[in-house]
């Protein structure tokens, strides 16, 4: 697993009574054969998130995707909620049509 604090340190192991959220990766990386762990979501797979919500919702995704934070964020993961916020501001700028188009 890669670490991210940078303290030479393992993170916490989920057998060992990590967090929901590290439990979750540890369970995720168990189920595959060769686990990549992003450790940040690029803004560039934010828009396109954001892009396909649109897409698939139109005058609903913004709401589908602030729907989708507040029902993380009760269960606790708020690493996931924060993504789809991110989500959900970059749809406020997609659907925009009252600002300048430069």
């Amino acid at each position: 697993m890669r670490n991210l604090s940078g303290s030479g340190h393992r993170p916490t192991d989920p057998d060992q009574g990590g967090s929901a959220s590290s439990v979750f990766l540890g369970q995720a990386i168990r189920k595959t054969s060769s686990a990549t762990v992003p450790s940040v979501i690029r803004e560039i797979e934010i828009w396109r998130v954001a892009l396909l919500m649109v897409n698939r919702y139109a005058d609903e995704a913004e709401a589908n995707s602030f729907g989708r934070a507040e029902e993380l964020a009760a269960e606790g993961d708020h690493a996931g909620a924060a993504i789809w916020r991110r989500v959900t501001v970059a749809i406020e700028q997609l659907t925009d049509t009252t600002g300048s188009l430069n």
